[in-house]
């Protein structure tokens, strides 16, 4: 039971870094363009 919710933890924890990796290069590029 804790290695299935660690594992789950940690893999939300990645999809939340893309997410914000995604959301920081589309205000970079925003910025970049205006």
């Amino acid at each position: 039971m804790q290695n299935k919710l660690s594992l789950l933890y940690k893999r939300s924890f990645l999809i939340n870094k893309n997410i914000a990796k995604l959301f920081i290069t589309t205000i970079l590029r925003y910025h970049l363009l205006s």
